[in-house]
Protein backbone atom coordinates (compact mmCIF):
# COMPACT_ATOMS: atom_id res chain seq x y z
CA UNK A 1 0.00 0.00 0.00
CA UNK A 2 0.95 3.56 -0.78
CA UNK A 3 1.30 5.51 2.40
CA UNK A 4 0.27 9.21 1.12
CA UNK A 5 1.37 10.57 4.59
CA UNK A 6 5.48 9.44 4.05
CA UNK A 7 5.51 10.64 0.31
CA UNK A 8 8.92 12.43 -0.72
CA UNK A 9 9.65 14.75 -3.74
CA UNK A 10 12.94 14.69 -5.41
CA UNK A 11 13.07 17.69 -4.78
CA UNK A 12 14.00 17.28 -1.41
CA UNK A 13 17.58 15.74 -1.85
CA UNK A 14 19.59 16.98 0.99
CA UNK A 15 19.98 13.46 2.54
CA UNK A 16 21.38 12.73 -1.06
CA UNK A 17 24.10 15.92 -0.97
CA UNK A 18 25.19 15.01 2.32
CA UNK A 19 25.85 10.77 1.08
CA UNK A 20 27.83 12.77 -1.92
CA UNK A 21 29.76 14.40 0.69
CA UNK A 22 31.13 11.68 2.45
CA UNK A 23 31.88 9.88 -0.62
CA UNK A 24 34.03 12.60 -1.97
CA UNK A 25 35.46 12.97 1.62
CA UNK A 26 36.38 8.95 1.67
CA UNK A 27 37.58 8.63 -1.47
CA UNK A 28 37.28 6.67 -25.74
CA UNK A 29 34.74 9.14 -27.28
CA UNK A 30 34.97 12.84 -27.43
CA UNK A 31 31.86 14.67 -26.84
CA UNK A 32 30.94 18.40 -26.71
CA UNK A 33 30.62 20.90 -23.55
CA UNK A 34 27.32 19.97 -22.04
CA UNK A 35 24.50 22.24 -21.75
CA UNK A 36 23.11 21.49 -18.00
CA UNK A 37 19.64 21.87 -17.47
CA UNK A 38 18.31 23.21 -13.99
CA UNK A 39 18.55 20.84 -11.01
CA UNK A 40 14.70 19.75 -10.26
CA UNK A 41 15.56 20.75 -6.97
CA UNK A 42 14.79 24.39 -8.25
CA UNK A 43 11.00 23.80 -8.87
CA UNK A 44 7.88 23.79 -6.54
CA UNK A 45 6.76 20.96 -5.07
CA UNK A 46 3.81 19.29 -6.56
CA UNK A 47 0.53 18.47 -4.98
CA UNK A 48 -0.16 14.82 -4.33
CA UNK A 49 -3.60 15.02 -6.56
CA UNK A 50 -1.93 16.75 -9.54
CA UNK A 51 1.37 14.73 -9.82
CA UNK A 52 -1.04 12.01 -10.35
CA UNK A 53 -3.97 13.50 -12.98
CA UNK A 54 -0.54 14.42 -15.11
CA UNK A 55 0.54 11.20 -14.27
CA UNK A 56 -2.34 9.27 -15.84
CA UNK A 57 -3.15 11.67 -18.73
CA UNK A 58 0.41 11.77 -19.76
CA UNK A 59 2.91 14.04 -20.86
CA UNK A 60 4.53 14.78 -24.46
CA UNK A 61 7.76 16.75 -23.31
CA UNK A 62 9.89 15.94 -20.25
CA UNK A 63 9.57 19.25 -19.28
CA UNK A 64 5.88 18.69 -19.19
CA UNK A 65 6.76 16.93 -15.97
CA UNK A 66 8.38 17.60 -12.37
CA UNK A 67 10.00 14.58 -10.86
CA UNK A 68 8.00 13.39 -8.50
CA UNK A 69 8.39 10.37 -5.55
CA UNK A 70 6.65 8.33 -2.53
CA UNK A 71 8.01 6.16 -0.19
CA UNK A 72 6.74 2.56 -0.74
CA UNK A 73 6.46 -0.01 1.58
CA UNK A 74 9.88 1.76 3.13
CA UNK A 75 11.16 2.26 -0.73
CA UNK A 76 11.58 5.79 -2.38
CA UNK A 77 9.85 5.42 -6.18
CA UNK A 78 9.67 7.88 -9.02
CA UNK A 79 5.99 7.93 -10.32
CA UNK A 80 6.48 7.69 -14.20
CA UNK A 81 3.70 10.05 -16.15
CA UNK A 82 2.37 7.95 -20.00
CA UNK A 83 3.27 9.33 -22.56
CA UNK A 84 5.21 7.63 -25.92
CA UNK A 85 8.87 7.68 -27.22
CA UNK A 86 10.95 6.65 -29.88
CA UNK A 87 13.11 3.48 -28.22
CA UNK A 88 16.14 2.37 -29.94
CA UNK A 89 19.15 4.37 -31.60
CA UNK A 90 20.43 4.95 -35.18
CA UNK A 91 23.37 5.46 -33.43
CA UNK A 92 23.61 2.09 -31.31
CA UNK A 93 24.42 -1.51 -32.03
CA UNK A 94 21.89 -3.73 -33.86
CA UNK A 95 20.47 -4.69 -30.91
CA UNK A 96 19.10 -1.30 -29.93
CA UNK A 97 17.59 -1.21 -34.01
CA UNK A 98 15.24 -0.44 -35.38
CA UNK A 99 14.41 2.55 -33.97
CA UNK A 100 10.10 2.10 -32.52
CA UNK A 101 7.65 4.13 -31.42
CA UNK A 102 6.55 2.26 -27.55
CA UNK A 103 3.84 4.00 -25.69
CA UNK A 104 2.56 3.69 -22.13
CA UNK A 105 -0.95 4.47 -21.39
CA UNK A 106 -0.97 4.01 -17.59
CA UNK A 107 1.94 5.55 -15.11
CA UNK A 108 3.99 3.33 -13.44
CA UNK A 109 6.87 3.61 -10.67
CA UNK A 110 10.04 2.64 -10.52
CA UNK A 111 13.02 2.92 -7.89
CA UNK A 112 14.67 5.73 -8.19
CA UNK A 113 17.97 3.83 -7.04
CA UNK A 114 19.38 0.79 -7.73
CA UNK A 115 18.44 -2.10 -4.95
CA UNK A 116 20.89 -1.27 -1.89
CA UNK A 117 22.47 -4.18 -0.13
CA UNK A 118 20.22 -2.97 3.13
CA UNK A 119 16.75 -2.82 1.44
CA UNK A 120 17.88 -6.96 0.21
CA UNK A 121 18.85 -8.06 3.68
CA UNK A 122 15.24 -5.85 4.88
CA UNK A 123 13.18 -7.74 2.52
CA UNK A 124 14.50 -11.05 3.05
CA UNK A 125 16.30 -11.55 -0.43
CA UNK A 126 18.16 -14.49 -1.06
CA UNK A 127 21.59 -14.66 -3.45
CA UNK A 128 23.59 -17.35 -4.11
CA UNK A 129 26.93 -15.72 -4.07
CA UNK A 130 27.59 -12.53 -1.45
CA UNK A 131 28.59 -9.46 -2.49
CA UNK A 132 31.56 -8.85 -4.03
CA UNK A 133 31.78 -5.26 -2.37
CA UNK A 134 31.01 -5.89 1.12
CA UNK A 135 33.99 -7.87 2.64
CA UNK A 136 35.76 -4.15 3.46
CA UNK A 137 32.76 -1.92 3.07
CA UNK A 138 29.46 -1.28 5.79
CA UNK A 139 27.21 -2.02 2.56
CA UNK A 140 24.78 -0.58 3.60
CA UNK A 141 23.66 1.80 0.89
CA UNK A 142 25.70 -0.08 -1.67
CA UNK A 143 23.84 -1.80 -4.30
CA UNK A 144 23.13 -5.23 -4.14
CA UNK A 145 25.34 -6.78 -7.02
CA UNK A 146 26.60 -10.10 -7.46
CA UNK A 147 22.81 -11.60 -8.50
CA UNK A 148 21.48 -13.59 -10.92
CA UNK A 149 17.85 -12.57 -12.70
CA UNK A 150 16.08 -15.29 -11.03
CA UNK A 151 17.19 -13.84 -7.95
CA UNK A 152 16.15 -10.45 -8.48
CA UNK A 153 13.09 -11.81 -9.86
CA UNK A 154 11.83 -13.21 -6.86
CA UNK A 155 13.21 -10.44 -4.51
CA UNK A 156 11.04 -7.77 -6.42
CA UNK A 157 8.05 -10.23 -5.90
CA UNK A 158 8.93 -10.85 -2.25
CA UNK A 159 8.82 -7.29 -2.15
CA UNK A 160 5.43 -6.89 -4.01
CA UNK A 161 6.60 -5.28 -7.15
CA UNK A 162 8.33 -6.65 -9.88
CA UNK A 163 11.23 -6.00 -12.22
CA UNK A 164 10.89 -3.39 -14.73
CA UNK A 165 10.30 -4.22 -18.73
CA UNK A 166 12.84 -3.52 -20.99
CA UNK A 167 10.73 -0.64 -22.52
CA UNK A 168 9.69 1.05 -18.66
CA UNK A 169 13.49 1.37 -17.78
CA UNK A 170 14.32 2.96 -21.15
CA UNK A 171 11.63 5.62 -21.25
CA UNK A 172 12.34 6.23 -17.44
CA UNK A 173 15.66 6.94 -18.38
CA UNK A 174 15.07 8.85 -21.67
CA UNK A 175 11.26 10.19 -21.64
CA UNK A 176 9.25 11.40 -24.81
CA UNK A 177 12.30 13.96 -25.57
CA UNK A 178 14.56 10.26 -25.93
CA UNK A 179 17.61 11.51 -24.51
CA UNK A 180 20.70 9.65 -25.55
CA UNK A 181 21.79 10.25 -21.63
CA UNK A 182 19.33 10.42 -18.44
CA UNK A 183 20.15 13.90 -17.86
CA UNK A 184 20.59 15.25 -21.47
CA UNK A 185 22.36 14.68 -25.14
CA UNK A 186 25.74 15.09 -24.15
CA UNK A 187 28.52 12.72 -22.47
CA UNK A 188 28.94 14.24 -18.35
CA UNK A 189 31.53 12.17 -17.15
CA UNK A 190 31.04 13.16 -13.51
CA UNK A 191 27.09 12.22 -13.58
CA UNK A 192 28.30 8.60 -13.79
CA UNK A 193 30.53 5.98 -11.58
CA UNK A 194 32.45 4.41 -13.97
CA UNK A 195 36.23 3.50 -14.44
CA UNK A 196 37.46 5.82 -16.69
CA UNK A 197 35.87 9.12 -15.84
CA UNK A 198 37.36 11.34 -13.61
CA UNK A 199 37.32 10.77 -10.79
CA UNK A 200 37.59 6.60 -11.87
CA UNK A 201 35.39 3.95 -10.10
CA UNK A 202 36.88 0.49 -9.08
CA UNK A 203 33.84 -0.80 -7.99
CA UNK A 204 30.32 0.00 -7.17
CA UNK A 205 29.45 3.22 -5.33
CA UNK A 206 27.10 4.21 -2.76
CA UNK A 207 23.77 4.78 -4.99
CA UNK A 208 22.80 8.32 -5.10
CA UNK A 209 26.40 9.63 -5.33
CA UNK A 210 25.91 11.27 -8.80
CA UNK A 211 23.05 13.87 -8.07
CA UNK A 212 23.39 15.23 -11.86
CA UNK A 213 22.95 12.14 -13.40
CA UNK A 214 19.42 12.22 -12.31
CA UNK A 215 16.85 11.27 -15.38
CA UNK A 216 13.85 13.13 -16.36
CA UNK A 217 11.98 11.62 -13.46
CA UNK A 218 14.23 11.76 -10.65
CA UNK A 219 15.77 8.17 -10.97
CA UNK A 220 19.48 7.88 -10.06
CA UNK A 221 22.35 5.86 -11.62
CA UNK A 222 19.84 4.31 -14.28
CA UNK A 223 23.72 4.33 -16.32
CA UNK A 224 27.11 3.58 -14.34
CA UNK A 225 27.79 1.88 -11.26
CA UNK A 226 26.10 -1.61 -11.86
CA UNK A 227 24.17 -3.37 -14.95
CA UNK A 228 20.48 -3.53 -13.99
CA UNK A 229 18.24 -6.88 -14.88
CA UNK A 230 15.05 -6.25 -16.75
CA UNK A 231 12.15 -8.49 -17.22
CA UNK A 232 12.23 -9.00 -20.74
CA UNK A 233 13.82 -12.30 -22.20
CA UNK A 234 16.49 -10.99 -24.72
CA UNK A 235 15.95 -11.73 -28.61
CA UNK A 236 18.43 -10.39 -31.20
CA UNK A 237 15.38 -9.47 -33.67
CA UNK A 238 12.85 -8.47 -31.20
CA UNK A 239 13.04 -4.70 -32.28
CA UNK A 240 12.41 -5.29 -35.87
CA UNK A 241 9.15 -7.80 -35.10
CA UNK A 242 7.56 -4.81 -32.70
CA UNK A 243 4.46 -2.98 -34.51
CA UNK A 244 5.39 0.77 -34.07
CA UNK A 245 3.56 2.55 -31.42
CA UNK A 246 3.10 -0.48 -29.21
CA UNK A 247 1.63 -0.21 -25.81
CA UNK A 248 3.72 -1.04 -22.89
CA UNK A 249 5.37 -4.20 -24.85
CA UNK A 250 6.76 -6.98 -22.52
CA UNK A 251 9.31 -8.47 -24.28
CA UNK A 252 9.62 -11.47 -26.86
CA UNK A 253 7.78 -14.63 -25.09
CA UNK A 254 10.76 -16.76 -25.44
CA UNK A 255 14.35 -17.10 -25.39
CA UNK A 256 16.71 -17.98 -22.53
CA UNK A 257 18.41 -15.18 -21.75
CA UNK A 258 17.58 -11.51 -20.15
CA UNK A 259 18.30 -8.08 -21.17
CA UNK A 260 20.26 -6.09 -19.21
CA UNK A 261 20.37 -2.29 -18.66
CA UNK A 262 22.79 0.87 -17.56
CA UNK A 263 26.45 -0.38 -18.50
CA UNK A 264 27.82 -0.68 -14.96
CA UNK A 265 31.16 0.81 -13.67
CA UNK A 266 33.60 -0.73 -15.74
CA UNK A 267 32.70 -0.38 -19.60
CA UNK A 268 35.54 1.19 -21.22
CA UNK A 269 33.65 3.26 -23.77
CA UNK A 270 30.83 5.80 -22.80
CA UNK A 271 28.68 4.57 -25.52
CA UNK A 272 27.79 1.48 -23.25
CA UNK A 273 26.47 4.18 -20.82
CA UNK A 274 23.54 5.18 -23.38
CA UNK A 275 20.25 4.80 -21.95
CA UNK A 276 19.47 2.90 -25.48
CA UNK A 277 21.98 0.51 -24.84
CA UNK A 278 21.07 -3.06 -23.96
CA UNK A 279 22.76 -6.14 -23.96
CA UNK A 280 22.06 -9.90 -23.43
CA UNK A 281 23.21 -13.35 -23.04
CA UNK A 282 24.15 -15.39 -20.36
CA UNK A 283 22.03 -17.97 -17.90
CA UNK A 284 19.73 -15.75 -15.89
CA UNK A 285 19.76 -18.77 -13.58
CA UNK A 286 23.67 -18.59 -12.99
CA UNK A 287 25.07 -14.92 -14.29
CA UNK A 288 25.84 -13.22 -11.11
CA UNK A 289 29.20 -10.54 -11.40
CA UNK A 290 30.40 -7.62 -9.48
CA UNK A 291 28.80 -5.01 -12.15
CA UNK A 292 25.33 -6.47 -12.06
CA UNK A 293 22.39 -5.22 -9.35
CA UNK A 294 19.02 -4.60 -9.93
CA UNK A 295 16.11 -1.80 -9.50
CA UNK A 296 11.99 -2.63 -9.32
CA UNK A 297 9.23 -1.27 -10.36
CA UNK A 298 5.99 -1.54 -9.60
CA UNK A 299 2.37 -0.91 -11.83
CA UNK A 300 0.18 2.20 -10.97
CA UNK A 301 -2.72 1.79 -8.60
CA UNK A 302 -4.05 5.20 -7.55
Amino acid sequence: MIDRHTHVRFQNVNHLLVLALLIALMSGCTYPSPHVAASPASTPPVADEDAYKLAETGVTRNADWIPYTEVIDGVEMALVPAGCFMMGSDDGGRFEQPVHQVCFEEPFWIDMTEVTQTQFERFGGKAGQGNHFSGFLTGEDLPRESITWDESDAFCRQRGVRLPTDAEWEYAARGPDGLVYPWGDAFVPDNVVYAYGPDPATRAREVGSKLGGASWVGALDLTGNVEEWVNDRFSETYYSELPDGAVNPQGPDTGTSRVRRGGGWNPMDPLCLRASFRVGGGNPSRMATNHLGLRCARSYEK
